[in-house]
């Protein structure tokens, strides 16, 4: 067995190790329900225009944090692809003696790439 092999085995051996770990640790956290029963849930009550408000301020307020969180995940993700494309542009021209048409067209396909993939 090579060393690139070998490498690669314990390194998948310790990553299936450390997730059977994880599962273990998180099984064992009690998942409970306090002070909620089937008569205090949101449907249970007969006032119909107060439980749509409620349902209506929940939907709002799950909307406007998914909103926010896609917003800072593709700032990330564009702050990402723009360094990036820059090191990918330069060390790929660098390393084809200044073929600055291979950098380019590397670094678009990149961009294409990443852009596809969000």
């Amino acid at each position: 067995m090579t060393s690139a092999t070998s490498i690669i085995i314990s390194a998948a051996i310790v990553a299936m190790l450390w997730a059977l770990s994880q599962f273990i640790l998180i099984s064992r956290i009690p998942v409970r329900s306090e002070g909620i029963s089937d008569s205090t849930g949101l449907v249970a009550g007969n006032n119909d225009e107060a439980t749509t408000r409620r349902l209506i301020e929940i939907y709002t307020a799950i909307y406007e944090g998914a909103e926010s969180f896609l917003r800072a995940e593709y700032t990330v993700c564009a702050y990402f692809i723009v360094v990036f494309s820059a090191i990918i542009f330069v060390l790929v021209s660098w390393g084809t003696g200044w073929d600055f048409a291979r950098g380019t067209f590397t670094m678009l396909s990149f961009i294409l790439g990443a852009c596809t993939s969000i």
